[in-house]
């Protein structure tokens, strides 16, 4: 892809980080985005925490996409890192909804 060493090293580094950011993203969020049952049974500090929890790691998700390694376009870098996580997430929901249609249909029958 283009990528030296270092280059090629940093961006494995960060799109791994950059899974781990996501998932925890989406755990923090379901103390305050998540099931009205569920948050109004949460204490307050809870959901504070998880403000931010989740801050902090969108902050993560940012960070990661700039190269502390020297590159020859930190925006190519960028587009590589978010472009990975995109494609993997995208193939992640499409194999989900494949499954999730293939049981429904076995179900039916």
């Amino acid at each position: 892809m283009g990528s030296g060493a270092a280059e090629a090293f940093d961006l494995l580094n960060n799109v791994s980080t950059e899974f781990y950011a996501l998932a925890y993203v989406i755990m923090f969020a379901i103390a305050f985005l998540g099931a009205h049952h569920l948050r109004a049974r949460l204490p307050w500090w809870v959901v504070a925490f998880s403000v931010v929890g989740a801050v902090t790691n969108i902050v993560v998700l940012v960070l990661n996409a700039y190269p502390f390694v020297d590159v020859a376009s930190p925006a190519r870098f960028a587009v590589k890192i978010v472009g990975a996580l995109t494609i993997a997430n995208a193939i992640g929901y499409a194999f989900y909804r494949s499954r999730r249609l293939y049981t429904q249909t076995a179900s039916i029958e």
